[in-house]
């Protein structure tokens, strides 16, 4: 997962690639918008943030895919 914001936004999707290629299961998600700074690099720690709710919603149903 990434943001737009993130300043690591621009190496979410060659890893996502990568890690594909390599057979290993991976999902990309980018959330929020330019617009929106807070929403920056680990964001899905702010519990107040709806956006980190839904990205930690679906990094659990995610996970619970191979557990």
């Amino acid at each position: 997962m990434t943001t737009e914001c993130d300043f690591l936004h621009d190496c979410a999707e060659p890893m996502h690639e990568h890690l594909t290629r390599l057979g290993i299961p991976s999902e990309i998600r980018i959330y929020g918008d330019k617009n929106r700074p807070e929403i920056g690099h680990v964001f899905h720690v702010d519990c107040k943030l709806k956006e980190a709710e839904i990205c930690n919603d679906e990094e659990c149903i995610f996970f619970r895919r191979f557990v």
